[in-house]
């Protein structure tokens, strides 16, 4: 069982790691999230940072290594999608996603928690 653990522990760093500019800082904030529930976490996508706790490591991995969205990310670069409207933005993972592919795309974020969506 602790072999399993540790194999998911470094497997998570691994795809992490880009996200949050190097394996120790991935080590570091994988502990942190674990141990500190509120502990945020800095995150890039590109020329975006953004602030991650422990409750967005789901969307996190679904959005940023799962890739959730590629399906739309001809039509996002092509231009023939031209804005998003996210409900419930949570820290804005898919607008920035969409910017990411298309940097001129106009992005509606609904998020009633002010102290979610930090950007």
């Amino acid at each position: 069982m602790r072999h399993n653990r540790i194999q998911i522990f470094l497997e998570n760093a691994k795809w992490l790691s880009p996200i949050v500019g190097s394996r120790f800082k991935a080590y570091f904030y994988l502990i942190s999230l674990k141990i500190f529930k509120d502990y945020e976490a800095l995150g890039r996508i590109g020329a975006n940072s953004f602030r991650f706790r422990h409750s967005d490591y789901s969307s996190l991995r679904e959005i940023l290594v799962q890739k959730e969205y590629d399906f739309l990310s001809q039509d996002v670069k092509s231009g023939k999608i031209q804005n998003f409207l996210d409900c419930g933005g949570h820290i804005g993972l898919p607008g920035l996603w969409f910017l990411q592919h298309n940097k001129d795309l106009e992005i509606f974020s609904i998020e009633a928690n002010k102290k979610i969506m930090i950007y």
